[in-house]
């Protein structure tokens, strides 16, 4: 149990309290704004040096259908993982382990936020359609447009989330 206790503080999905404990981290806003600009620069950076069409895109055209099939059926925490799968597959187009990586914990630390989140509906469903978009945009050939189309995304999403986080957690700014 310390091991894994000592894992998941590394990867700052706990934290360490001396004499009290360990407990689930707390990001603050600044943090939720942190990982939006490294999303950014991951996410986009993937989909600009994709190269030239055609893409691989099977795995994601699976998680937007998985969104859409979870949202037909009003499961919406499914929903939220899809879209997370969405993020995830979209870096993996890259075929590299170490962005892989870096997005597993961007997205791992990511949930620490969205679990505070009031209705996973309101927040993952406007953005199943996005997803199909972007795929679609993907699967024509034009890469620098799904790439504008995920920055404005990721921008939206942001301000939504950090927004609610805000309110949610108490803080001013």
């Amino acid at each position: 149990m310390r091991e894994s206790f000592r894992l998941l503080t590394h990867e700052r999905l706990l934290e360490h309290q001396l004499n009290r404990g360990v407990f689930v981290r707390v990001l603050t806003v600044d943090e939720v704004l942190e990982i939006y600009r490294v999303r950014k620069l991951v996410e986009c950076g993937v989909v600009r040096g994709l190269g030239e069409p055609p893409f691989a895109l099977d795995a994601l055209a699976a998680t937007v259908a998985d969104g859409q099939d979870a949202a037909k059926e009003r499961r919406w925490k499914d929903v939220a993982t899809a879209n997370i799968h969405f993020h995830h597959e979209l870096v993996a187009l890259g075929c590299s382990p170490r962005t892989d990586e870096v997005m597993r914990s961007v997205l791992a630390e990511l949930r620490l936020a969205l679990h505070v989140m009031d209705s996973p509906r309101r927040l993952h469903e406007p953005y199943l359609a996005r997803n199909r978009d972007i795929l679609g945009t993907l699967r024509s050939g034009d890469a620098a447009g799904a790439e504008r189309m995920l920055a404005r995304y990721l921008d939206d999403s942001r301000d939504q989330i950090v927004a609610a986080y805000a309110t949610r957690m108490g803080a001013d700014d």
